[in-house]
C-alpha cells in the first residue's frame, strides 16, 4: 500500500483531442511518475495499491506502465478519495472523462464522502461512502460503489 497527496493516474480532461491534463497533481510530473511506475515494474510487487485524495473527486482504476499505450501492462491499482467537506460540483460529464481515460473504472464529481478500507490475507474491500448534503449534520450516508483486490492480483473489480 502507498499512500500519497493525489491522483495517481493520467487524466485527461478533454473529450477528443486534444488532451488537457490537471498540473497540480503527477500530471504535472510526469518524470517522477515514470520513476514511480519503473520501481513497481522493477520490484514486482504481487498487487501494489495506490491511495490519494484531494481532488474532490472519487476516481478508481488501474495503475498502468505507460498510459500514452492502453493496452500496457497493469502495474497496480489506485483509489483517489474526495474530501467529506467541500461542497460538490457539477456532475463534469463523468462519462466522457471515464471514455477519455479507460485506465480508469469509476469516476464521480456530483458527491463527497470518504471511503472505507477493509484489508484482510485474500483481499481488499473498499466502499466510497457519500453524503447528501455536506453543510448538515444529520446528512444521509450512503455507499456510492464498492471495489474488491484480490490478494496478488493487480486488478480492481466492482463488488
Amino acid at each position: 500500500m502507498l499512500g500519497q497527496q493525489t491522483l495517481f493516474g493520467q487524466r485527461d480532461m478533454r473529450a477528443g483531442p486534444p488532451r488537457a491534463f490537471w498540473n497540480d497533481g503527477w500530471d504535472g510530473y510526469p518524470q517522477a511518475r515514470k520513476r514511480l511506475q519503473a520501481a513497481l515494474r522493477k520490484h514486482a510487487p504481487s498487487n501494489p495499491v495506490l491511495f490519494g485524495g484531494d481532488v474532490h473527486e472519487n476516481w478508481v482504476g488501474h495503475v498502468l506502465a505507460d498510459y500514452d499505450r492502453p493496452d500496457s501492462a497493469v502495474l497496480g491499482v489506485e483509489f483517489c478519495g474526495t474530501s467529506i467537506t467541500s461542497r460538490p460540483g457539477r456532475g463534469r460529464h463523468e462519462a466522457d472523462r471515464l471514455a477519455e481515460n479507460p485506465h480508469f473504472i469509476h469516476g464521480d464529481a456530483s458527491q463527497r464522502g470518504y471511503g472505507i478500507a477493509d484489508f484482510s490475507p485474500r483481499k481488499l474491500e473498499v466502499a466510497l461512502r457519500v453524503v447528501d448534503d455536506v453543510t448538515r449534520r444529520d446528512t444521509r450516508i450512503a455507499t456510492q460503489a464498492r471495489f474488491v483486490v484480490e490478494a496478488g492480483r493487480a486488478r480492481v473489480e466492482r463488488a
